[in-house]
Formats: C-alpha cells, structure tokens, sequence
C-alpha cells in the first residue's frame, strides 16, 4: 500500500516555513530569543521545593514549544501551550507558598481521589497566583487574568475565533473548496508577537510575589519596552 502523502507535505511545507521564518523574522525571533533567555534565568533561580523547581522548567519548555508553532504562522495552534506555560508558572508558585502541595502534584495519577484533591488544589492557581501578583503590581495583574480568559476563546479550546480566522476559501469553475491553513507565512510575525506577550506576562509570575527583586523588574520594564514598540511596528505596518 502506497504511504498517504498529505502528512509528508504538510511537514515539508511546515519546515521550509520555519526556516525562511527565522531569516525573514530576523528581529522577530532576536526579540523572542531576548525573552527566552529572561525566562530561562527565572525558571533556573533556586526554589525551595524541588517540584516547583520543575514546573518553572516546563512553562520554559512550553514557551520555546509556542516559538516553534509559530514559525508556521498557525496561530490558533500556539494557544494550547501558551495557556499550558502561564498555568505551569502558576502551579510553582502555588506550591512555594504550600510545599506540602508538591507531593499532591506528584501524586495526582494515583487514583481517582488522588485526581480529584489535585484538581481542587490547582484548578484555581492561575487567579490565586494573579490574586497575589496583584499586591505586588496591581496595575498589572488585571492584564494576565484577562489575557488567560482571552486564551481560551482565541484558541485554547475549539471556538469561533479560533477557527474562522485560518479559514481560506478557493473558487472553481463549479464550486467552493473550504479549508484551513496550516502553514501560513503572513501569519508569523503576529504569531510571534503573540508568543512574546504572553510569554513576557508569564515570566512576570516567576519571581517572588512577595517583595521586589529590583534586577528582575529593570529587565522585565526593558522586556516590556520592547513588546510596546514591537507593538507600535505590527500597527503602524497593518496602517499603511
């Protein structure tokens, strides 16, 4: 039996997207290159609880995950890993302020009451962790609420404005062909910026929440900084 193609070609395309992404997006992906290795500072800082040590691991692995998706310009695939990054983040710090917790984490395949005492425990961690941000920058923790909430419509979960926007539509002599996008070069900067926005939010929760780390937060204001001018860039070229 012949090897069906579809995937092989998908792959291929997908590749050759990625890699004349990296040239094309060269300042793009310098500036996602600059975050990451803010995010991987932060989640290499000592913890006290080893598992919340992992977790921070993991919302790194998560982010670079995004970057790769969106090197195809397939936007509502990056969704589902940026979520999974800022709740990763959020369950580290759950369990620096109740290390007890940890072994909960550890423990949550073990049985259903196992699964169920996990899911009590964490399935609120990205408000409570927000709640907490929000004494130390009150401004700013409305904006990650928000962008989590936002998440979930614009792709973490099959919705309306997750689907439509990929939508290409092609007219023959007898009819329309409906499909969707897979491999989208137009699409990578703004998925890019995505990834960097929301990775830039995420590393915001990878820090102590209970007093200032002045170092920390000069970086992240320059991080900041350059996402509002990468901003301004995205708009201005949609303007012209």
């Amino acid at each position: 039996m012949d090897t069906p193609r579809s995937l092989y070609q998908f792959l291929e395309a997908a590749s050759d997207c990625a890699k004349d992404a990296i040239q094309s997006n060269a300042s793009a992906v310098r500036r996602c290159a600059e975050l990451d290795a803010f995010i991987e500072k932060s989640a290499a800082a000592p913890l006290q609880v080893p598992v919340a040590a992992l977790l921070r691991l993991s919302a790194r692995g998560m982010f670079c995950a995004s970057i790769n998706t969106a090197l195809i310009g397939y936007r509502a695939a990056i969704f589902p890993t940026l979520r999974a990054c800022l709740e990763a983040a959020c369950y580290a710090q759950v369990i620096e302020q109740k290390p007890e917790l940890g072994d909960v984490w550890a423990k949550r395949h073990r049985d259903q009451d196992a699964r169920k005492r996990c899911r009590a425990e964490f399935s609120d961690a990205v408000k409570k962790t927000c709640k907490r941000f929000g004494k130390l920058m009150p401004e700013s923790a409305g904006l990650i609420t928000d962008m989590y909430d936002s998440m979930i419509d614009d792709d973490a979960h099959p919705n309306v404005r997750s689907i439509i926007p990929s939508i290409k539509m092609e007219e023959t002599n007898t009819h329309f062909e409906v499909g969707l996008g897979l491999v989208l070069p137009s699409r990578v900067e703004t998925s890019l910026f995505c990834c960097f926005e929301i990775g830039l939010f995420t590393s915001w929760l990878m820090t102590d929440l209970d007093k200032i780390d002045e170092n920390f937060w000069i970086e992240a204001a320059d991080l900041n900084k350059m996402k509002n001018e990468w901003e301004k860039e995205i708009l201005g070229g949609r303007a012209s």
